[in-house]
Parts: C-alpha cells; sequence; structure tokens
C-alpha cells in the first residue's frame, strides 16, 4: 500500500515536471509561532520585517494602477532584504523578498537616491521558463534586470527613469515604498533609509 502510494506521488511529480498535469497537493502557508523578530545586520540585510495590507497603496504600470501583489495572502507576510550594494554617487540597491513562510515567494528591487532621499520599489516577474507549483507564486527579479529585462540600476540611475523604463515594460513598481513596510508591530518595521546611513552617512538620506 505504501510502495503504491508512493509510486503515484513520484509519478505525479514526473508529469508535473513535463508540464503534463498539476501536482496532486497544493502549498498550504505554515504560520510560524517563533520568536520573528525583525533582525538587521550590519551590512543591511536584514529578516523578519513585517509589512502592511498593500491593497490601498496604487502600484503604477503600463495597463493599471490596480494592486496585485500575489505574495501577500495573510497576517503573517514576511520581508527579508539581502546586503545593500553600492551602485555609486549616491545609488545604492537592495533585493527585497516578501513571503508567507514558502508558498509565496515575491522578489523585488529596492533603489534608493540618497542625494534626495527618493526610491522606487520595482517588483519581479515570473521568469518565462519557469512555471510555479500549485497553490505557489514565484517571482524574481533577476528577470526584470539585464540580460532578461531593461531594469539596470547605475550611478546615474533616477527613480523617474526607472519608472518610466518599468512603465513601459508593464513591470509593477511603487514610488516611496515606506508605507509598503510601515506594519505593526512598529518595532519590526524595516527603514528603507537605513542603507544610506550605511554607505552614504553624509548625504541627506543618510542623515535622516
Amino acid at each position: 500500500m505504501e510502495a503504491t502510494a508512493l509510486q503515484m506521488v513520484r509519478t505525479a511529480i514526473l508529469l508535473f515536471s513535463l508540464g503534463l498535469a498539476a501536482p496532486v497537493l497544493a502549498c498550504e502557508a505554515q504560520i510560524d509561532t517563533r520568536d520573528n523578530r525583525i533582525r538587521v545586520a550590519a551590512d543591511g540585510s536584514f529578516t523578519n520585517a513585517n509589512v502592511t495590507d498593500p491593497s490601498g497603496i496604487p502600484l503604477g504600470n503600463s495597463e493599471s494602477l490596480s494592486v496585485y501583489v500575489p505574495a501577500f495572502n495573510g497576517l503573517h507576510d514576511m520581508a527579508h532584504g539581502n546586503p545593500v550594494r553600492d551602485r555609486g554617487n549616491g545609488r545604492i540597491a537592495q533585493k527585497i523578498t516578501f513571503s508567507n513562510y514558502g508558498c509565496d515567494v515575491s522578489e523585488a528591487l529596492l533603489f534608493v537616491d540618497c542625494n534626495g532621499p527618493e526610491a522606487i520599489l520595482i517588483f519581479g516577474v515570473l521568469p518565462p521558463d519557469k512555471i510555479s507549483p500549485a497553490g505557489t507564486s514565484w517571482t524574481s527579479i533577476a528577470a526584470i534586470q539585464p540580460p532578461e529585462g531593461p531594469i539596470s540600476i547605475r550611478a546615474t540611475s533616477t527613480v523617474k527613469d526607472l519608472a518610466r523604463i518599468a512603465r513601459r515594460a508593464g513591470i509593477e513598481y511603487l514610488i516611496s515604498p515606506a508605507p509598503l513596510f510601515a506594519g505593526t508591530p512598529k518595532r519590526d518595521r524595516y527603514d528603507i533609509l537605513s542603507g544610506c546611513r550605511i554607505i552614504y552617512p553624509d548625504l541627506p538620506g543618510g542623515r535622516g
């Protein structure tokens, strides 16, 4: 009996990998009840930042201003960040990953011009050669950056220019994304200007 069940699971996985069938089991996010307070490292990377409900925040793209961010499915959504990267001339970039404990993983690219300061969050897309398993949604910022996409962060990049490029490509973005990270409790919010304080402490964004 156990051997038969195992064989059925293996067959389903094989069919799914060949694009012939959907998996029989959908992903269900598990609520993590451990201590999940935000932790920020010296390089700007962070884990367990709470995010707010994005339903009232308009995203900009070439199609509409409606919000559709698959990663936000409940009250337990978290944001995690990679180390902050210096792009020169007061510009920094950071990979942000939103997830609800595994089922949905939505990547976004945070660009901050510490001279202003001003910022934009550009959402990744599902790579054209990838298929998300049933019950999941996985997007990637690699699919919006060269050589796959048009979003390139340089020392001369501006929020206005990046928004224009994203809009033309139909890529969702959010200018001044700080409200997205205004989740509760307040202690677990991520400050999008924290990277400026690390890399460009003498610029307006680093002094804030």
